[in-house]
C-alpha cells in the first residue's frame, strides 16, 4: 500500500440519514418490532449534517440506512447522494440490498462504493436471527456484492459479525465469497469486516 500511495490514511465518516426498517433481525436495534423513535432526514436536515462533518475535513461519506425500501426508496437514496457531492469526493451507501439497475442509477448518480454485511454464512443461523422482511432472503443478500458490481460500483465493501455462527467457518466463507468476486469482477475494489 505504501509504494502506491505512500504514508497515507483514509477515513470516513458515517451518517444515518434514516432509522426506519422494515425487517425483524434479533441482534439489531433498529429491527420492525422495536418501539424507538424512527427519523428520516429531509433535505435541509442533510445538507446541514453533511456540511458539519466535511467541515471537520472528512472526505470520504458512508450514508447509511435502516432497511426500509418503502420509507428510504431509490429516489430518497439519490437524493441523498446529490446533496453529499455539494460536500464530498467520495460517496458509499450501505443501505438496503437492491438490483442491479438501481445500482447502475446511483453509480451515475456518483456512488463510489457499498459496504454490505452477509452477518453470517451459516444458514441455519441466518434463519433463526433474520426473522421477518427482505433481509430473511438469505440468497438475495448473498448475491448483493455481485448486483453491486454489475451495476458499477467500484468499491465493495463485505462482512461478517461475529458470533453468529462458527467464526472459522464464517471466515471461510467470507473469503471464498471474495475470491468469487475477485475472479468475476476483477475492476473492483475489496475490503473485509
Amino acid at each position: 500500500k505504501e509504494q502506491f500511495f505512500g504514508r497515507t490514511i483514509s477515513l470516513y465518516a458515517p451518517l444515518y440519514i434514516s432509522n426506519y426498517c422494515s425487517s425483524h433481525c434479533t441482534y439489531c436495534g433498529f429491527h420492525s418490532h422495536n418501539r424507538i423513535s424512527r427519523f428520516k432526514l429531509t433535505a435541509e436536515q442533510m445538507h446541514k449534517e453533511m456540511s458539519f462533518v466535511a467541515g471537520q475535513g472528512i472526505e470520504n461519506i458512508l450514508i447509511l440506512t435502516g432497511e426500509s425500501y418503502s420509507v428510504t426508496p431509490l429516489s430518497y437514496l439519490k437524493e441523498a447522494v446529490d446533496i453529499a457531492k455539494n460536500y464530498f469526493p467520495a460517496i458509499s451507501l450501505e443501505v438496503h440490498p437492491m438490483q442491479v439497475e438501481e445500482y447502475r442509477e446511483l453509480f451515475l448518480r456518483g456512488v463510489d462504493g457499498i459496504t454490505v454485511y452477509q452477518e453470517t454464512y451459516d444458514r441455519k443461523s441466518y434463519a433463526s436471527v433474520h426473522l421477518s422482511g427482505t433481509k430473511a432472503d438469505y440468497d438475495f443478500r448473498y448475491g448483493t456484492p455481485a448486483r453491486a458490481a454489475q451495476g458499477g460500483i467500484r468499491t465493495i465493501s463485505m462482512g461478517i459479525l461475529l458470533g453468529l455462527a462458527d467464526i472459522a467457518e464464517d471466515l471461510f466463507a467470507l473469503y471464498s465469497q471474495l475470491r468469487d468476486m475477485e475472479k468475476n469482477f476483477p475492476g473492483v475494489e475489496y475490503s473485509l469486516s
